[in-house]
């Protein structure tokens, strides 16, 4: 097969995305019509007509995601909500987007902010879960918005009548009841700019000029199967995609945020006891065949979620990410290419303990026991979601290029990020290595290497190579051939090569 061919240009970084636009109108989708497309259409639609999935069209020559309104490697320390609040709140009018039943209101500098409770039996379940995805997320490369577990009372809000007073009565006695005088709440940094109402999953939005790529071919979203099975995010309904337009109505622009966060770390999968009742409501998520092929004899019993730590939810140590899924379903999700999956896990592996812990820590929990719990699973998950993205390729990068010597050729050092990342040893690792012209023809022996040292092995490249050339890389861990090879393109003018394209 002939192989892509790339221009002699440097990878795009920026994709500038961010040009003023007019205020586009806010988006409110039916529920009804939302579900009965996730669930029906699309289902019947990609039966009968089925078709691979693109790749990715948010991606640069080197196979990565530039930076853009929907992504930044920096999100972390470019991010303004991530200051915290400043009490007193006063509250304003409207009800609450990224959580429902909560508060909308403003703090003391005027910003505005949406405050909210955990389930009564389930105490610091989402409010923790919620503060520390917020800068998991943020680490990984996503806009989020900050998020607080604060303990509240009368005192931090200027209520000005006695529907005030009710209102903060009334969502206090929402939640879990406190030991002390102070009340648990979800603080999260809520609408920034003007909010825009759900992202759509599917095409793009007719007023923004700056929307390029069809929603279901970006990378980003694709990326948010094993991101959200790592972070146990099973619901993916209107509050967690959200945008937002940022900037003065003519002169601003649309930015893309992962916002309801409170349903992350198995908060929104917990299972609690259900009495039978006579609506078969009960039913639900069962096997309903068993049911009735048993005459209803054999009952059916889901796995209770422990309430030893009630401010865990249903977040277990292993995950199979070949079959998550969120509800309701995500187009892009479903159209995750292997590209796109190792993209995920590298950013995954990216979020080290130096970040994790402070993350943890900010969901405040007042249990030794399940913070300790709680880091021992995220850091399971995150081992197991690494090694199956890095499975759905050959993971290696081009760690740098060594430029032909008086008495060395040039050669390409590339870095196995299996073994960099500790999954397998240099010893379980060999590869099977190609070198070819811009047709795809050989102009070289193909090479076998075997127990190389470390995760950095070199490729050599001889004087008599055209000027155009494609390495091809196929790795093999513990004897297991990975699924597809990956690809260098590289150029030479003169003495000094060049990378020009990466495919994985």
């Amino acid at each position: 097969m002939r192989p892509a061919r790339f221009v002699d240009r440097p990878p795009i970084l920026d994709v500038a995305d961010t040009g003023p636009i007019p205020l586009p109108r806010r988006l409110d989708p039916i529920k009804e019509a939302t579900l009965s497309t996730a669930y029906v259409e699309r289902p019947l639609v990609e039966a009968l007509d089925p078709t691979r999935p693109p790749d990715a069209g948010d991606v640069n020559a080197f196979d990565d995601v530039p930076r853009s309104s929907w992504f930044s490697p920096d999100a972390a320390a470019e991010s303004d909500a991530a200051e915290p609040p400043a009490p007193p709140f006063r509250l304003l009018p409207g009800p609450t987007v990224t959580h429902e039943g909560g508060l909308a209101a403003m703090d003391a500098r005027g910003r505005q902010f949406e405050l909210w409770r955990d389930p009564v039996d389930r105490p610091e379940m989402a409010t923790g879960a919620a503060a520390a995805t917020s800068r998991i997320l943020r680490a990984l490369g996503y806009y989020t918005p900050g998020v607080w577990a604060r303990d509240l009372s009368k005192a931090d809000f200027v209520l000005h009548d006695p529907a005030d007073d009710a209102a903060v009565e009334a969502f206090f006695k929402a939640g879990p009841h406190p030991k002390g005088w102070r009340f648990r709440v979800g603080v999260t940094r809520w609408p920034i700019g003007t909010d825009l109402g759900p992202t759509p999953t599917l095409g793009k939005r007719a007023d923004d000029s700056n929307d390029r790529v069809p929603h279901q071919d970006r990378r980003t979203l694709r990326a948010l199967k094993p991101i959200f099975g790592w972070l146990g995010m099973t619901e993916a309904g209107a509050a967690v995609l959200r945008d937002a337009y940022v900037g003065a109505p003519g002169s601003g622009h649309v930015l893309h945020y992962l916002a309801g966060l409170g349903g992350a770390l198995g908060a929104d999968a917990v299972v609690r006891p259900q009495p039978p009742r006579d609506d078969d409501a009960d039913l639900a998520g069962r096997n309903v065949w068993v049911t009735l092929g048993s005459l209803g004899l054999y009952q059916q019993t889901s796995r209770l979620t422990p309430k030893q730590w009630p401010s865990l939810g249903e977040y277990r140590e292993d995950v199979s990410l070949d079959d998550f899924r969120t509800g309701p379903p995500m187009e892009p999700m479903d159209r995750l290419l292997p590209a796109d999956a190792y993209w995920a896990a590298k950013r995954i592996a990216s979020v080290r303990a130096p970040v994790l812990a402070p993350a943890l820590d900010a969901g405040e929990y007042h249990d030794d026991s399940a913070r300790a719990l709680l880091g021992e699973l995220v850091r399971d998950r995150q081992r197991l979601t690494v090694r199956w993205g890095f499975a759905q390729v050959t993971p290696c990068e081009v760690d740098r290029l060594e430029q032909a010597g008086p008495r060395f050729p040039a050669a390409v050092i590339l870095r196995d990020e299996a073994v960099s990342a500790g999954l397998v040893t240099a010893a379980e690792a060999g590869y099977r290595v190609e070198l070819l012209d811009d047709d795809g023809k050989p102009w070289a022996k193909p090479l076998r290497l075997e127990r190389v040292g470390g995760a950095l092995f070199p490729v050599r490249l001889a004087e008599t190579a055209p000027g155009y050339v494609v390495l091809r890389v196929k790795s093999a861990h513990s004897g297991r051939e990975a699924p597809r090879a990956m690809e260098v393109h590289l150029v030479h003018g003169g003495a000094a090569w060049r990378v020009v394209g990466i495919v994985h």
